[in-house]
């Protein structure tokens, strides 16, 4: 199995699979999902080399006491709404448009710990940034248990509901945001659903018997095109290099029980018309498409090998250092001429060594050893490296040195790394007596993957140069240290923001930060700054103190409207609390507005 980090969702805990390549991608484009006491945190890759971004250099306002107890800030609205009737509800899926829409989708389901089935589910909808809601399952069929919500990357109106196959096969469409639904039975149980990246209409379902399904009529017909097909590793071209949006990738079981790559058009994908790039079968759950690049694995003699497409080209046998024995092939990030990659070594079972490879993928240079890792549920591997979004070729990973894990940086690709550079005060202003190499800041390295874990790490696109992250400043990485850190720069310089772990969330471009601690007691305040960090200011969302579950900004690159989701008590109501710093920033930005910043590369 190959392995992947990236799309529309950025994950820098890169959860793996059992075997070696493994693609991780959002299971629901678009959405966020919380259980109570958990939550996921939506990432973005892009890549610029520099930026500016609006820094507000006197962020206190009239009404604005700091961090004295009780604190309103004038310019901060806050609303609170209740999902009454919602208590039994553990988990829930939410989908807000953005672009400018006022819509947001909120799906709320109750998943029976034991059997993982959805036995009840509520449907919820806004059409003011979420400071009221109204619960819409009248517009569906009164019986309906929805389990999943899927939206249309190319046309987020569109929306696709998946019903509980136990209560009926069917799903349920809109093409405007929720205002109303169409209800089509389909002849199958929906398990895996991916709509086309530019096509509305088209859309692919896996059902539980491994049968492919196509429609091209948004749900209203379907087709079987294809048996024996396996989970997660069927693909819409993406790829400049197809021409033809029909045309599909599959990895699928053949009649002597081994697995191929087959390529077909959706319009004929019958045992005539496919083809076979890969000459020969490929392991189970190993066909990887990624841009440019396809990859496959094949074992031989209990030894992996990988194999590598470049713009659909001849299949090539990657090539890996001398002494080298690769497996668990991981592929972090594609990028501009070649592959950053991670795979584990013979004999090394808690590390992993980075790789980069040649504009074909084909042959790849050691760039970092023993990369610490963990074993995670269900036989998943996580691997510590997060790729800096907006920034390219800027990495941190995790380092085992001897009985240490220290945290290091790269400006070029994986060519040369270096230690961070400390923060030279902590929060409070007291000197921190830290010189490298003997002493350094060091980071956790998990942010949202298969687990939902409080953002450890957050760096955006829409925000270049920014960087929060959790860690301690000392000589080795330690488990139980969980400040807050913050750089305004690609990581060249750090300073401390709180000595607590808290949810943070980058608004407008960065030009915002909103902070709310990650405790498991209930808390009614939240933090916020207007100046990267240097200076926050307390604001009370709330009479009533609530325990938060998740955060939600609006979509976009100048959102300045946030929801939180939470409950006052384990068995109490769903709350949802609207938080909007618009009228904190209530003119356009000038040009004195602006802090501008170089990324130093330090080679």
């Amino acid at each position: 199995m190959v392995g992947k980090t990236g799309s529309a969702v950025r994950t820098s805990m890169l959860l793996v699979g059992s075997l070696a390549l493994s693609s991780l991608r959002s299971a629901h484009c678009g959405l966020d999902t919380w259980e109570r006491g958990s939550w996921l945190i939506p990432h973005f890759a892009r890549s610029w080399h520099s930026g500016s971004r609006f820094v507000l250099t006197d962020p206190h306002f009239p009404g604005d006491s700091g961090s004295a107890p009780g604190t309103r800030v004038y310019g901060i609205t806050t609303s609170t709404f209740v999902l009454s009737g919602d208590s039994t509800h553990n988990q829930a899926i939410v989908h807000w448009t953005g672009d400018n829409s006022s819509v947001i989708l909120l799906l709320t389901k109750f998943v029976d710990s034991n059997t993982k089935s959805v036995t009840d589910s509520s449907l919820w909808r806004s059409t003011d940034y979420g400071a009221s809601y109204l619960k819409i399952n009248d517009r569906l069929d009164p019986k309906a248990v929805l389990v999943s919500l899927y939206v249309c990357p190319s046309n987020k109106r569109k929306i696709v509901l998946v019903n509980a196959p136990e209560v009926e096969r069917s799903i349920h469409v809109s093409t405007d945001e929720g205002a109303t639904f169409l209800k089509f039975r389909v002849p199958f149980t929906s398990h895996v659903v991916l709509f086309h990246p530019t096509m509305e209409n088209w859309i692919l379902i896996l059902d539980e018997n491994n049968k492919l399904f196509v429609s091209t009529e948004l749900g209203r017909s379907w087709r079987l095109l294809y048996e024996g097909v396996s989970e997660g590793r069927f693909y819409w071209t993406t790829s400049k290099v197809d021409s033809n949006v029909e045309l599909l990738h599959m990895e699928v079981q053949a009649r002597d029980g081994g697995f191929r790559y087959v390529t077909c058009l959706i319009s004929n994908c019958s045992e005539g018309f496919v083809s076979y790039p890969f000459p020969s079968s490929i392991d189970r759950s190993s066909l990887l498409l990624e841009g440019d690049y396809v990859f496959v694995q094949v074992s031989k003699d209990n030894m992996e090998q990988y194999h590598v497409s470049f713009k659909h080209g001849p299949f090539r046998k990657m090539l890996f250092p001398k002494y080298s024995l690769p497996k668990n092939l991981h592929i972090l990030s594609i990028m501009e001429g070649g592959v950053f990659a991670a795979a584990r070594d013979w004999g090394s079972e808690g590390t992993y060594s980075l790789y980069t490879s040649d504009w074909r993928g084909e042959r790849l240079s050691l760039a970092l050893p023993n990369v610490t890792g963990s074993q995670g549920q269900e036989d998943t591997r996580s691997i510590f490296v997060h790729q800096v979004s907006g920034l390219h070729g800027v990495f941190l990973a995790n380092q085992q040195q001897g009985d240490a894990t220290r945290t290091l940086i790269t400006y070029n690709c994986g060519r040369d790394w270096h230690l961070l550079e400390p923060p030279p005060t902590s929060h409070d202003g007291e000197g921190l007596q830290c010189q490298p190499p003997k002493c350094s800041l060091h980071l956790h390295l998990q942010t949202a993957g298969g687990a939902a874990i409080a953002g450890k790490i957050i760096s955006a696109a829409t925000a270049p140069g920014l960087i929060v992250a959790t860690g301690n400043v000392g000589s080795e990485l330690l488990d139980y240290e969980h400040r807050m850190y913050i750089s305004a720069n690609g990581g060249n310089t750090w300073k401390e923001a709180f000595d607590k772990e808290h949810h943070i969330l980058l608004l407008d471009h960065g030009g915002a930060l909103v902070a709310v601690r990650d405790t498991i007691l209930p808390v009614q305040h939240l933090w916020f700054s207007l100046d990267d960090g240097d200076t926050w200011s307390q604001h009370e969302f709330s009479v009533t103190p609530m325990h938060v579950d998740g955060l939600l900004s609006e979509p976009g690159d100048e959102a300045l409207v946030m929801t939180m989701f939470g409950h006052v008590s384990l068995h109490s109501d769903w709350e949802l609390v609207k938080v909007d710093i618009r009228a904190l920033l209530p003119r356009a930005c000038m040009p004195n507005d602006y802090t501008a910043w170089t990324l130093i590369n330090k080679v």
